[in-house]
């Protein structure tokens, strides 16, 4: 049997709870499915069409990061996605908004020795404002002013 059908087959029992994610896990059959994408992504990188499809896919991807870091108050993730956004604002046209990034990433890096009880808030999650203590609820104080 192909590995590809062995995982399919254990994807599908561990979603109907047959299977631990443990067996999932240990074979080989995810390696399989991830080196063929691999495969065929790199075989068609040379088409401009999907290089843009790729990069559209790549920026969707950094901007999901970035509202996920917002809404569930994830310190860490709101300030690599901001890392990440750095080279499409200065490429775009944006000098301004990846100068204001730039130095707000750089004044985070320094957070931690300089004020360590906000430090702590952040990381904490209290770098968002929320009413209730739904998981996606939090919201960037901008946004509620």
């Amino acid at each position: 049997m192909l590995p590809f059908i062995k995982s399919a087959h254990r994807s599908a029992r561990l979603i109907w709870n047959c299977c631990a994610c443990k067996e999932v896990l240990e074979t080989n059959g995810l390696d399989w499915i991830e080196a063929k994408l691999v495969e065929t992504k790199s075989k068609f990188l040379n088409g401009r069409t999907l290089r843009l499809w790729l990069q559209y896919m790549k920026m969707l991807d950094i901007l999901r990061k970035f509202i996920t870091g917002e809404r569930t108050g994830n310190w860490n993730l709101h300030l690599y996605s901001m890392k990440e956004m750095l080279p499409y604002l200065a490429s775009s046209g944006h000098s301004l908004y990846a100068k204001s990034v730039y130095n707000y990433l750089q004044q985070m890096q320094t957070l931690q020795e300089q004020h360590p009880e906000v430090f702590s808030a952040f990381s904490a999650g209290h770098h968002v404002l929320h009413r209730s203590d739904r998981f996606w609820a939090r919201l960037s104080p901008d946004l509620v002013i």
